[in-house]
């Protein structure tokens, strides 16, 4: 990471997501419907996960793409425990990468 990046840290991720998914500037991947389809998610569920979940861990900067990949935990509509994973673009968009089960361990 450069000098010139600022870390993003866990509880900053999750306001800022909040944020951009508030304002509409969401959008997601080709990647993601084939998920969703796949797992029987729907996009309600991919908005309660990111509205009402938590990033427990800090983001990690991807210097390739200049964006700050994180998983955000929540619980879908029927209240399957699921992991959105999104990208925070320039601090200006956020970009669904995928949904997945959250398998307990």
């Amino acid at each position: 990471m450069t000098d010139k990046i600022k870390k993003l840290s866990a509880k900053e991720a999750e306001c800022r997501i909040k944020e951009l998914l508030e304002l509409g500037y969401f959008r997601k991947v080709p990647h993601v419907y084939e998920q969703m389809e796949k797992r029987n998610y729907c996009d309600l569920d991919i908005i309660k996960v990111l509205s009402k979940g938590k990033v427990k861990e800090p983001p990690i900067y991807d210097e390739k793409f200049n964006n700050w990949k994180c998983r955000v935990e929540g619980s879908a509509t029927e209240g399957e425990k699921t992991i959105v994973l999104v990208a925070i673009q320039n601090h200006e968009e956020l970009v669904c990468i995928t949904i997945m089960d959250k398998l307990e361990g």
